[in-house]
């Protein structure tokens, strides 16, 4: 259920937990941006399951009014860039998000604190 995307502006959301993929990087990136508005530490977790993308996909591809080749075709390839984005294991996450939504990409702006990031430091 998604409570924060009703209009509740709360700054102190610590963490966000997605128990299952999001329909699209749209999506996933305003229910994420919920955590840590007020400039403290946060976290954001993906419970990623391949699942729950076959699921979605049925929903995706159910007959009902409106829902043309077109639109399936949009919806599938929004729901195909977000597995992209769980699977990924090397790249920044954020570099991925800032390249999807067509903006520039500066290493200076990666903070390392995602989960990819900090595995390579690790290392």
């Amino acid at each position: 259920m998604q409570r924060y995307g009703m209009g509740i502006d709360k700054a102190d959301v610590r963490y966000v937990l997605h128990y299952s993929v999001a329909k699209s990087i749209e999506g996933y990136y305003q229910e994420a941006g919920r955590a840590g508005r007020d400039g403290q530490p946060s976290q954001c977790t993906i419970f990623y399951n391949r699942r729950d993308v076959s699921k979605i996909r049925g929903i995706i591809n159910m007959p009902k009014k409106g829902n043309t080749m077109k639109t399936r075709g949009v919806h599938m390839e929004k729901l195909e860039r977000m597995m992209e984005y769980c699977e990924e294991r090397a790249s920044c996450r954020r570099q991925f998000l800032v390249s999807y939504f067509g903006q520039t990409f500066n290493r200076k702006d990666c903070k390392k604190t995602c989960d990819n990031c900090r595995r390579v430091i690790a290392h």
